[in-house]
């Protein structure tokens, strides 16, 4: 990453009411704990009287030419009064992986983490979302950026993670990636929101996200909605015939893992924005608990599963064996 004078904003254009920002849905502070490079793993914090969680991913910060106001909370652990930092808004994780239930949130949190761009994560959910959606990113100055694949070109012009790679695998990878953004992001939404055994674990992982930010009174019409946008997006291409929908689904898998023939990663040896594309939605389909085709093809293939664990290595996301069937 470039220096502090080249990044795309100035600290002195932070003009935001800093308490604000750093204070949760309910009006409780957000702690922001300082992480090293080693200890890179965003956690959702389950207490039940605490605002969410904000940890701040602040690699090389000298470098950054950063300034942060330190403290130290009650437990001895060092912490960060205000910092003059992007802000990735998502939803929470669950199933018991580290990432965000949004994919494209986990796209735009392995590329941050890959560049070791020093950013805050806050865990909110669309129906408490001060711009009434989630993910974004939110500048220092205030602008909001909602749109991934701008955020990373954006970033991409300083970073250089694509440097140096085959331009025409960079260039056939990205059209693979928007496929599988499309297409498989679809099928996993019909496959947990649609088919009767997927809801049935979906529903209670939605409520227990829901019940971080709702009245309990609310749940079950959200609940409600949610299944009925997301099964009404899934519908709308994809999976109309959702026969057809597995099948083009399991095809991209099947290109994907044939990417990884003789490299480490979809693009060469190191992870490019392929990678921070395509992962997170293979390793949301791994770990869909419901039994169907996409999440067999991904299970079934070591090239894949081998390439899932790498890419979380390099990211410095935890993921376990759940998503691989494993108890």
């Amino acid at each position: 990453m470039c220096a502090h004078s080249e990044l795309p904003f100035e600290a002195s254009t932070f003009k935001r009411d800093e308490e604000a920002v750093f204070r949760s849905s309910r009006g409780m502070p957000r702690r922001t704990t300082m992480v090293a490079d080693t200890e890179l793993q965003a956690r959702f914090d389950e207490g039940p009287d605490e605002g969410p969680t904000v940890q701040v991913v602040a690699p090389r910060l000298a470098v950054h030419g950063l300034r942060l106001s330190r403290t130290r909370n009650r437990h001895g652990e060092q912490t960060m009064d205000r910092a003059v930092l992007p802000q990735l808004v998502q939803a929470p994780p669950a199933y018991g992986l580290p990432i965000s239930e949004s994919p494209v949130a986990a796209k735009m949190a392995a590329y941050l983490r890959l560049t070791k761009t020093p950013h805050t994560t806050i865990w909110e959910c669309t129906y408490k979302s001060s711009t009434g959606f989630v993910p974004f990113i939110r500048w220092p100055d205030g602008r909001i950026q909602r749109e991934s694949n701008a955020f990373i070109a954006l970033l991409e012009k300083d970073a250089g993670l694509d440097r140096n790679l085959d331009p025409e695998a960079l260039e056939s990878g990205r059209s693979l990636a928007s496929l599988v953004e499309r297409t498989c992001f679809d099928a996993c939404l019909h496959d947990r929101f649609t088919l009767r055994d997927g809801w049935l674990h979906q529903k209670a992982v939605t409520a227990k996200a829901m019940a971080r930010f709702l009245p309990s009174i609310a749940i079950p019409f959200v609940l409600f909605c949610v299944r009925r946008t997301q099964s009404r997006r899934a519908a709308q291409q994809t999976m109309a015939i959702p026969e057809a929908g597995h099948i083009a689904s399991s095809a991209l898998i099947q290109a994907t893992s044939s990417r990884l023939v003789g490299q480490s990663f979809l693009c060469g040896n190191r992870p490019s924005t392929v990678d921070c594309a395509i992962w997170p939605y293979l390793l949301h389909i791994a770990i869909t608990p419901n039994a169907t085709p996409p999440r067999d093809a991904v299970r079934s293939d070591t090239r894949l599963v081998e390439w899932i664990e790498r890419v979380a290595d390099f990211t410095g996301f935890e993921i376990g064996v759940k998503w691989k069937g494993a108890a």
